[in-house]
């Protein structure tokens, strides 16, 4: 709005209030200033109108009307103020219920004012328009629609009684040359359009103003959530550059013992320090290229042109191959029922094996001597699921909800096995969300694991006889 304009005429930014309550507040505050304008405008134009133009009104009645007008707008904005230095009571109803009593009294007011000033001769009849188009900024759609015909039907009461001589019509002399008030063709040339007009202008006001509210309403869902992203930006940043300056202040302290007293240890020593260097480097190696898959992930989330479609169960089965061996050698049950079929999934080969990978690498390695592992998979008309169990140490409960979460371990998984990223099941769940599906934990500490990953199917079935892609052979690194 131009900054020439009066202050009182600039609409409040209702999306600054933190409640629809507080907004609609702002806009009855408004309102009001608005109010006082009508005031001063009212005592102008029927100064000019007597005796700048000559047209003959009463203005006993019109300057008292503007009297009444002043009045109870002091004792609008003497409530108003009320309710903000009690702001328990300032709720939304109490609110809606304030802006609907300022339009009814506003429109009856203006139903007066054209009474004593032409009635049906009058064209400022057209001033219901400005009160229906604040009821639609201010009021739901019925409220408003309520209002407006609410000013229609006050404006038609009134023309009918003067027509019928109930109320005694005041002809603008020197305006109209002959009465008007008793023509029904005038009547209703002049009913018709108000009722059009007062309609549609609540009608397009209240879609524009549903409209606005809908995009206020996701410019601050996106605000939120660039805030958590922010946020979550941030935490990864630190939790990283912790990750990595532990293995490299390690590093740092056994080279330098071993530089400084190289000669003063024994070459045992020396050996096992390197040795102790070399696997903190390791470690770190494998971190940073966990980082690097994390963000190459998330930034090539929506591109499909690397995406192939594959039999699932060919993509699980050498990874099962790999660590059934694995499992045995610690003395563990590997179980594994692929019942998928021939059912594919529209996925990169290499981020799909990672999935299951991480999965059945986690499983043998937090499974305890002795116990169970077993991976199933099978399909229905939408989706393929893969299962992955454990009667392993399991989740404390108090861990599951940060499971997914960066750099997160489960504290039993501190204890169970040193080393470890945190990052395994992140990239798992970026994989999984990538290529449209889910994954879910159950776990009951002491008891085991289950992870269950739903992928939707490919676009078709293969036919029979014709194989898919093969992924290429899994590696020997674990999660």
């Amino acid at each position: 709005m131009p900054r020439w304009l009066p202050r009182a005429l600039h609409v409040p930014s209702i999306e600054h209030y933190d409640s629809p309550a507080e907004g609609l507040v702002a806009l009855s505050r408004w309102f009001i200033r608005l109010r006082w304008l009508a005031v001063v405008a009212l005592v102008i134009v029927v100064s000019v109108t007597r005796w700048g133009v000559g047209i003959r009104l009463p203005l006993g009645p019109l300057f008292g009307l503007g009297a009444v007008l002043a009045a109870y707008n002091g004792l609008l904005h003497w409530y108003l103020e009320s309710l903000g230095t009690h702001p328990d009571r300032a709720t939304y109803r109490v609110a809606e219920r304030f802006a609907n009593v300022q339009v009814f009294a506003d429109l009856v007011c203006i139903t007066v004012l054209l009474h004593f000033s032409g009635g049906v001769e009058n064209p400022l009849s057209v001033f219901y328009l400005f009160h229906v188009i604040i009821a639609s900024m201010m009021l739901p759609k019925g409220q408003s629609y309520a209002q407006a015909g609410f000013a229609f039907a006050l404006f038609t009461a009134l023309v009918l009684l003067e027509q019928a001589e109930v109320l005694p019509h005041v002809h603008l002399e020197r305006y109209i040359t002959e009465p008007q008030y008793q023509n029904w063709r005038y009547i209703f040339g002049h009913l018709g359009a108000l009722a059009v007009t007062l309609l549609m202008s609540a009608f397009f006001t209240t879609q524009i103003v549903a409209r606005l509210r809908e995009r206020q309403a996701e410019l601050a869902a996106t605000s939120g959530r660039l805030a958590q992203l922010e946020a979550r930006k941030s935490r990864f940043m630190r939790i990283a550059a912790h990750q990595l300056r532990s293995p490299l202040s390690a590093i740092n302290s056994l080279l330098t013992v071993v530089l400084r007293n190289y000669e003063a240890i024994g070459e045992e020593k020396r050996i096992e320090m390197v040795q102790r260097a070399e696997n903190r480097t390791r470690l770190m190696l494998e971190l940073l290229s966990d980082l690097l898959s994390l963000s190459r992930l998330r930034d090539s989330r929506d591109d499909v042109e690397t995406q192939e479609l594959l039999v699932f169960d060919d993509v699980v089965r050498p990874v099962i191959d790999l660590y059934r061996s694995q499992s045995e050698e610690r003395q563990e049950t590997f179980d594994a029922s692929l019942a998928a079929g021939e059912a594919v999934v529209l996925a990169e080969p290499d981020r799909l094996r990672d999935v299951v990978t991480n999965l059945v690498s986690n499983a043998v390695k937090y499974t305890p001597e002795g116990g169970t592992v077993t991976v199933a998979t099978r399909a229905d008309d939408a989706r393929i699921i893969c299962e992955v169990k454990d009667t392993g140490i399991g989740i404390p409960v108090e861990d599951q909800e940060h499971l997914f979460e960066e750099f997160f371990r489960a504290s039993n998984a501190r204890e169970f096995a040193r080393e470890g990223t945190g990052l395994g099941l992140s990239i798992v769940r970026e994989i999984v969300e990538a290529h449209g599906g889910a994954i879910t934990c159950e776990s009951e500490p002491g008891s085991g694991t289950l992870f269950t990953v739903t992928l939707p199917l490919g676009a078709c079935e293969l036919p029979r006889g014709k194989a898919a892609s093969k992924p290429p052979a899994p590696p020997a690194a674990g999660a």
